[in-house]
């Protein structure tokens, strides 16, 4: 089974097709087609089940059977059956059309949604820079010597920070309403990669506020003598979100590709 979301299943996460329109009995029924290609149903033509079979039927995902027509009352039913391509195709597009529900709602919320995720985000990484600072504090008192490759430690704290941040960030932690958590992870992930550029700008000014507290806290303690350079406060942000837009959209791929395929297999 293909687990990634092509452009069209992404397309109708904003679209509402009459799948929405499908009982729980037409849904269920649907699931146990999909599952064996080789049952067919008898649906009354025009109705919900019938017009979402229509509309998948052009993308060549199911098609018509031909049987006695005493059996469709002469043209006032059709049978119905899910072709190779559609048991293929069709658990993730439901997937698809079922996360669009949540990701409007996250539109509609998305101020709230924008600032936990800078929130999860730079409480992850202050999270990891402490859990390295402590380790580098550990290794001082076992008198293991980091001054030669400090700087380059340095770069590879803060790099790994970043990723962790970023990983734990993109995923939901909190749900408002008890639904399908896979769902809703789905939704957030489009949400996320829909708004990636207001979010880098976001995580630059949380790269300013977290690594400028730092530098303060520095001072204010006693640890440095003086507040370092603006301009490499600046510098130092807009590296990191070069790396952050490096970093994302395979961090969220990722969480796509491994949420789709669980969602679908539970269809």
């Amino acid at each position: 089974m293909e687990i990634e979301l092509n452009r069209s299943e992404q397309k109708h996460q904003a679209a509402p097709t009459s799948y929405e329109a499908l009982s729980g009995h037409d849904k269920a029924t649907l699931r146990a087609m999909i599952e064996d290609p080789a049952a067919s149903q008898i649906i009354p033509k025009g109705f919900p089940k019938d017009r979402f079979l229509s509309e998948i039927s052009l993308r060549g995902w199911a098609k018509v059977v031909d049987v006695e027509p005493e059996l469709t009352a002469n043209g006032a039913f059709r049978c119905w059956q899910i072709t190779e391509k559609g048991a293929k195709r069709l658990p993730n597009y439901l997937v698809a059309i079922s996360a669009a529900r949540v990701n409007c709602r996250m539109l509609e919320n998305s101020t709230i949604f924008l600032a936990g995720f800078v929130a999860k985000f730079s409480l992850c990484y202050i999270t990891l820079q402490a859990l390295f600072a402590v380790l580098g504090f550990v290794a001082g008192k076992l008198q293991i010597d980091l001054t030669g490759p400090a700087e380059y430690l340095s770069i590879a704290v803060t790099t790994v920070s970043l990723f962790g941040a970023l990983y734990f960030s993109s995923r939901l932690w909190m749900f408002s309403e008890p639904e399908d958590t896979r769902l809703q992870n789905i939704a957030y992930i489009q949400f996320i990669k829909d708004k990636t550029k207001i979010i880098l700008i976001l995580l630059a000014g949380s790269f300013l506020a977290v690594h400028g507290s730092v530098e303060l806290f520095a001072v204010v303690t006693g640890l440095k003598a003086e507040f370092g350079s603006p301009y490499r406060l600046l510098i130092q942000s807009a590296l990191l979100c070069v790396l952050a837009m490096i970093f994302l959209p395979g961090i969220l791929d990722k969480h796509l590709r491994y949420q789709a395929k669980k969602r679908a297999a539970a269809l």
